[in-house]
């Protein structure tokens, strides 16, 4: 029997990324779905948390750190990557306080997104095995 595809949900404002790295996640053999806003995005995670989101950071209406802090306690239960533009030390302590996995800068390398993901990942997997 298969196992299930690691699911991943991307949040962007910006289409051609946002549907650019859902192709990207999608060819690595993850379960990949998307969001336009931080709104949208906690629609689908009331429905289904992912086992990763990769969000961007400056977003209209709720930026990613509000949407992050949204998910509450849902947070420790799925892998948060920030992926922004707009890096700042103050964002990427905010980000790191709120629960984040990791922080990485636009434009994204594909190589140190899927490493960082692969570790990211494994860590979720583990966490929800033992409850913690």
């Amino acid at each position: 029997m298969a196992r299930p595809r690691p699911t991943i949900l991307v949040v962007d404002d910006d289409e051609a990324t946002r549907q650019g790295l859902t192709a990207l996640l999608d060819s690595w053999g993850y379960q990949a779905s998307e969001a336009e806003t931080g709104k949208a995005a906690l629609a689908l995670c009331d429905r289904q948390l992912p086992q990763a989101i990769v969000t961007d950071l400056m977003m209209p209406g709720m930026n990613g750190l509000e949407f992050v802090a949204a998910l509450g306690e849902r947070v420790q239960q799925t892998a948060i990557v920030f992926a922004t533009g707009q890096a700042a030390i103050d964002s990427a302590v905010q980000a790191i306080k709120l629960g984040a996995y990791d922080y990485l800068s636009k434009p994204l390398e594909p190589q140190r997104l899927r490493e960082v993901l692969e570790k990211a990942l494994k860590q979720i997997s583990l966490s929800r095995e033992t409850g913690a």
